[in-house]
C-alpha cells in the first residue's frame, strides 16, 4: 500500500470512487462531469491537497483539501464556475434549487477565527466500498496529515451533527477534538479541530 499526492490523469477515477463511495450524497447528485471539474479545481489550486492510497497501482481511497481553509472553496468557484456549471447543467436545469445548495454546501453560515481560517482544512475522505474495513481510512488520513501539518498549525473539517455516529467516532478516535456546532444551509454540523504536535 502506498500513499502519495494525486495527478490529474487519476482525476476521473477519483471521481469514480466518489460516485461509487457517496451515492446518495449532494455533490453527487451533480455528475460525474461535475466531480471532475471539481477535483480538477482542487488539484490545481497552489493550497489544494489531494492524496491517493494505492493497492498495486489501483486507487483505493484519497482525502482532499486544502493547506489553508481563508477563501479556498470561493475561489476554486470562481476559477471553475464556467466548467463545474457546465458540466452540471443538466442536473441543474432539471432541479435550480441546486445552484443555491452548492454555494451553501461550500460555505458555512458562521465566520470563524484565524485558527480555523488561517490553517488547513479536511473536506473529504473517500474509500472504495469494496475496501472497507480494511483501515484505509486512517492510512489515506494520516497521509493528508502529512502533507497538512507542514503548512499549518492545526487541522478542521465539518461533518453533519445528526445520524452520523460512524464519521463522528472516526474522528473524534483519530484524535479530532469538537470545535463548534453551528447550521451549514440548516443543517447541524460538527467542526472539529486537530491541532499540530510539537
Amino acid at each position: 500500500m502506498v500513499s502519495r499526492l494525486l495527478t490529474t490523469k487519476e482525476i476521473r477515477r477519483a471521481s469514480q470512487l466518489h460516485f461509487e463511495a457517496f451515492s446518495g450524497f449532494f455533490l453527487t447528485s451533480l455528475g460525474k462531469s461535475f466531480l471532475r471539474a471539481f477535483y480538477k479545481g482542487i488539484l490545481e489550486h497552489p493550497d489544494g491537497i489531494a492524496v491517493g492510497l494505492f493497492d498495486n497501482g489501483h486507487l483505493v481511497a484519497f482525502a482532499v483539501g486544502t493547506k489553508c481553509k481563508n477563501g479556498f472553496y470561493s475561489d476554486i468557484l470562481r476559477k471553475k464556475v464556467i466548467s463545474m456549471s457546465v458540466a452540471a447543467m443538466p442536473k441543474l436545469i432539471s432541479s435550480p434549487s441546486k445552484v443555491l445548495r452548492l454555494f451553501n454546501s461550500l460555505k458555512s453560515s458562521k465566520r470563524f477565527g484565524k485558527d480555523i481560517m488561517d490553517n488547513a482544512s479536511l473536506l473529504s475522505i473517500c474509500v472504495c466500498p469494496r475496501e472497507r474495513g480494511k483501515g484505509l481510512g486512517a492510512k489515506v488520513l494520516k497521509a493528508f496529515e502529512e502533507i497538512a501539518f507542514r503548512d499549518s498549525d492545526a487541522i478542521s473539517l465539518t461533518t453533519d451533527f445528526m445520524d452520523n455516529d460512524y464519521v463522528n467516532n472516526f474522528y473524534q478516535t483519530n484524535q479530532y477534538e469538537l470545535y463548534d456546532v453551528f447550521l451549514q444551509d440548516q443543517r447541524k454540523m460538527n467542526l472539529y479541530l486537530k491541532k499540530r504536535r510539537n
